[in-house]
């Protein structure tokens, strides 16, 4: 079973980090690279309902669109 180290740089080689914005937060936001990955939750947003059900699913990664503390209109330049 793959690493939390090796899901992300499967990630990283499917999604190069560097064809984000300049404003765009990607990567890991926390976690334990060393932990086993049987169980992935995808979501739009790490919202208290999608990390509910990450949790309730046993799963050791939510993997998001967005990143956290995305508020509207960042990616504008706004506030």
């Amino acid at each position: 079973m793959p690493q939390l180290a090796e899901v992300v740089t499967a990630l990283e080689e499917w999604f190069d980090p560097s064809w984000a914005q300049s404003w765009d937060a990607v990567g890991l936001t926390c976690g334990d690279v060393a932990v086993d990955v049987t169980r992935i939750v995808l979501a739009i947003d790490a919202v208290p309902q999608t990390v509910t059900e990450a949790q309730a699913a046993g799963a050791q990664l939510l993997l998001t669109h967005h990143p956290l503390l995305l508020t509207p209109g960042a990616q504008r330049g706004g506030r």
